[in-house]
């Protein structure tokens, strides 16, 4: 890891806020030269974690181990680095949304089935491989990702889910412990094993992909509520309710297969998750007619809107002088960052080339105020959107990328590389947009009459 500054400006620009959380936030940036663009995302922690030594070693940890792992199912981490706002991540940009922001946005009622199986098939797959993960010498690094939640499974307008955030992953050789009494994950989803604080394998990111599978296909959270302890009492002794009751078009393969993912013993779960993926995988062929609905085409009946006005920021952002602002260096606390390559630091100038700069500065100053003067009677730019309100979640690590508070169990906020719902920011004005009104396809069982909170609550 290292420091250029002046690289880091000129290679990668940041567009954008994506998303913020407890500890860290996400911007869209981009590279470009000529002819050739490319965006990414930039993970980077908050200013008042870049000095916790914990907390800065789970966000290379999670460099380290989602480097490890190439699968088209699993978001990459592309680089790491250090500029003058501190640590950052650079990865893979997915275009599209999480699928917590899907089930929010598709209504009461849950995904349409062909939707929930083949997202949950991609997430298995992708899952498949990070626990199947070898390190250098071949030997297995018992990988279990402990944050599988739909905040951390991100769909594009591909049609492709990729897992996402391994920030708080357990895996062998890992710098980083788990302090005793210290609950890592969002609570909603941790597997019984995980509350009684005993050894995890692979099973309990199965228990938690129950969750996400059983919440796409009713529309309602599984296990929530105010009360930590009650909703911890529920993981450990209150049976699944049967996913039947909230809509009669799941196959009785799946029913049965989301009762043993939510088995309370590790034992009665399916082995792995490539299991459960082919168990899926037969499910959606012998219940869904060939060309039902595609991935990628109910994401983008739902995320149009929210697309094109993401294309809209960063044409703006092209066509303005904000792409110089940011590739030059500035008091930002968030500057444009690359993957940078080693250079110490420059030698302090001596006091004449000092005079001589300031001067320089006052001239170029004075000539920038009278042009921007000039610049703002010729024209207005556009207002751009601000960012969604973050969702609420009962967790011990906050999904970019670890817990905002020392205490047992705490409230935290996630950060991923997909477009945040909604409208996004930029450096801007900004206004708020109406979000698209969604597709919510054929009707269901909404699942609020079950009891069970609808995912707007969440």
């Amino acid at each position: 890891m290292s420091s250029d500054v002046e690289s880091t400006g000129g290679r990668y620009q940041v567009v954008c806020s994506l998303a913020e959380g407890g500890m860290g936030k996400v911007e869209l940036a981009l590279r470009s030269i000529d002819a050739f663009e490319r965006l990414f995302a930039l993970k980077r922690l908050r200013g008042e974690y870049m000095a916790d030594p914990s907390v800065l070693a789970m966000l290379f940890d999670e460099a380290r181990i989602a480097g490890l792992i190439r699968h088209p199912n699993v978001v990459s981490v592309l680089d790491v680095g250090e500029d003058e706002a501190g640590p950052f991540l650079l990865m893979e940009f997915v275009d599209g949304a999480s699928v917590s922001q899907l089930i929010k946005r598709g209504g009461p009622g849950g995904l349409p089935l062909e939707v929930a199986l083949r997202v949950a098939i991609q997430a298995a797959e992708g899952l498949h491989a990070a626990h199947e993960l070898k390190d250098a010498g071949g030997k297995p690094l018992e990988l279990v990702h402990r944050d599988v939640s739909p905040q951390n499974i991100l769909v594009g307008f591909d049609g492709v889910a990729r897992v996402t955030d391994f920030g708080i992953a357990k895996a062998l050789g890992r710098d980083t412990r788990t302090s005793t009494g210290i609950l890592k994950g969002k609570l909603g989803y941790l597997s019984p094993e995980q509350l009684r604080f005993e050894d995890l394998d692979r099973r309990a990111d199965l228990f938690a992909l129950g969750v996400t599978l059983f919440e796409m296909l009713s529309g309602a959270r599984l296990y929530s509520g105010p009360e930590v302890n009650e909703v911890a009492r529920r993981i450990l002794t209150e049976p699944p309710p049967d996913i039947q009751s909230f809509r009669d078009d799941v196959p009785p393969e799946v029913e049965e297969l989301l009762f043993e993912l939510l088995a309370k013993q590790r034992e009665l779960r399916p082995a792995s998750a490539k299991d459960v993926a082919r168990r899926l995988e037969d499910a959606l062929r012998f219940s869904v007619p060939e060309g039902g609905l595609e991935v990628g085409d109910y994401v983008e009946s739902l995320f149009a809107s929210d697309r094109a006005k993401l294309q809209q920021t960063l044409q703006r952002f092209r066509s303005s002088a904000g792409a110089l602002q940011v590739a030059s260096p500035s008091s930002d606390p968030t500057p444009a960052v690359m993957p940078a390559t080693s250079s110490g630091p420059k030698p302090t100038p001596p006091k004449r080339a000092r005079w001589l700069a300031a001067g320089l500065v006052l001239v170029l100053t004075l000539f920038g105020f009278w042009w921007g003067l000039g610049a703002l009677s010729r024209t207005k730019s556009p207002p751009v959107a601000e960012p969604s309100e973050p969702t609420k979640e009962q967790s011990v690590v906050a999904a970019a990328p670890v817990p905002s508070d020392p205490a047992r169990i705490s409230s935290a906020s996630p950060a991923n590389s997909a477009p945040p719902e909604g409208p996004v920011k930029t450096s801007n004005s900004a206004v708020k947009s109406k979000p698209s009104p969604p597709n919510p396809g054929p009707p269901r069982k909404p699942a609020s009459k079950k009891g069970l909170p609808l995912w707007e609550d969440y």
